[in-house]
């Protein structure tokens, strides 16, 4: 093969590669006998428990609890290469304070505040090539191969993980 043709399928085929990204919501990554309750979860008030019945927290607790004790995950999604917006929580700063390794999740906040999501809404990310610290109020788009194997730490437990092959500011 000559060598010309030979550089412009270098340069092309990772662009192509990139481009078949499937771009995912969150509620993509729950299995349909769980969408209510994620939904529900996300739409409730934990910062005015003051107001919350007796009755509205015990059944909260009861969603949670179910949620994070059988995190279930969309199977289908293993190994699809896949592009999701959200925020960053950093696992990994380096002196440089570049992040290389973090969690992906829907809202900003989550993993701070009790609850965290459940783990079929946070995926673990490395990002080899590092990302500003900076940068952790924005919202991102992250791209890369999605994978049903999860990741536990002290701040949340990931349902899915992947190795970002790009992390851009999110735009519509």
């Amino acid at each position: 093969m000559n060598r010309p043709l030979l550089l412009l399928m270098s340069v092309l085929l990772p662009i192509t590669c990139l481009a078949d990204a499937r771009t995912l919501d969150w509620l993509d990554l729950v299995p349909q006998t769980q969408v209510e309750a994620v939904l529900a979860e996300r739409n409730a008030n934990y910062h005015d428990l003051a107001a919350m019945t007796e009755q509205m927290i015990e059944e909260a607790k009861a969603r949670i609890e179910g949620l994070q004790r059988s995190p279930q995950l969309v199977a289908e999604l293993d190994q699809q290469r896949v592009r999701i917006p959200g925020y960053v929580v950093p696992l990994e700063f380096g002196d440089d304070e570049i992040i290389r390794e973090l969690l992906l999740v829907p809202y900003f906040g989550a993993c701070i505040h009790v609850p965290p999501p459940p783990p079929n809404q946070i995926i673990h990310v490395r990002y080899p090539e590092g990302l500003s610290a900076d940068a952790l109020y924005d919202p991102f788009w992250i791209e890369g191969v999605l994978s049903t194997q999860g990741y536990e730490s002290e701040l949340g437990m990931a349902g899915y993980s992947m190795t970002a092959d790009s992390i851009e500011l999110y735009s519509e």
